[in-house]
């Protein structure tokens, strides 16, 4: 659905936690997970992950 401010907004189910942030990730920083919180703070840690790939 499309918000006011020309974002979508979209409910998803998924299977696995997994499948669900590799699916994010193929976006790239073009999406923002809002919730539920496990899925946000699984997000961040994903992320983090990556960015210690290339810190080194």
């Amino acid at each position: 659905m499309e918000q006011e401010n020309g974002k979508l907004y979209t409910e998803w189910g998924f299977t696995t936690q997994k499948s669900a942030v590799e699916w994010f990730l193929s976006f790239g920083d073009k999406v923002k997970v809002l919730g539920p919180p496990e899925m946000v703070a699984l997000m961040k840690s994903t992320v983090d992950s990556i960015k210690n790939l290339y810190e080194s």
